[in-house]
């Protein structure tokens, strides 16, 4: 798990809008993959990445999580103002992020509203970044800003709605908080 520096710096705390699966996709070596391909990684009903049209709702089921947008807003409302502990340590972790993510990764800890990417794969680095912005983006229809990775954000969505189609727990769209 970790923030994407242009978004946040290390100790901060960002309570997500949406969440997104990053592991149900295809995906090819960028090395084999067509020219003009920004990523290998591509939807599994599209043949390409970021295709066209949007994601009908059909494909988006089990792919992104809409956060209820009155509880995320009451649970950033309640914490925003709390001041993060900062110190020397988060001081020399962020110090080389300063000078290229004044707004994220340079700053001290702060509470933020920054979307999740899940997935299995560790990765690291600006294409990977990139390609997590992307992805959220495209998923979101481009309401959503990726700001931290996890692994088991969307699974945790995905069992609360298999509870929810028994009767057991309310909608993640519903009742999920996931602060990061």
């Amino acid at each position: 798990a970790g923030f994407d520096p242009a978004a946040a710096s290390a100790g901060s705390a960002a309570w997500a809008r949406y969440l997104v699966d990053g592991d149900l996709a295809r995906f090819v070596d960028p090395r084999e993959a067509p020219r003009g391909w920004p990523t290998g990684f591509s939807p599994r009903e599209r043949t390409a990445p970021y295709g066209l049209p949007p994601p009908r709702t059909s494909e988006k089921a089990g792919v992104v999580y809409a956060l209820s947008p009155s509880l995320v807003d009451w649970a950033f409302a309640v914490s925003s103002k709390v001041q993060l502990p900062d110190s020397d340590a988060l001081r020399r972790i962020r110090a080389p992020y300063a000078g290229a993510f004044p707004e994220g990764a340079g700053r001290p800890p702060r509470v933020l509203y920054g979307d999740g990417v899940s997935t299995n794969i560790w990765w690291v680095g600006e294409l990977s970044t990139e390609w997590a912005r992307n992805w959220t983006s495209y998923w979101t229809e481009g309401r959503g800003a990726f700001a931290h990775s996890a692994m088991e954000d969307t699974g945790v969505a995905m069992a609360l709605a298999a509870l929810a189609r028994g009767g057991r727990a309310a909608r993640p769209e519903e009742a999920l908080l996931v602060l990061r």
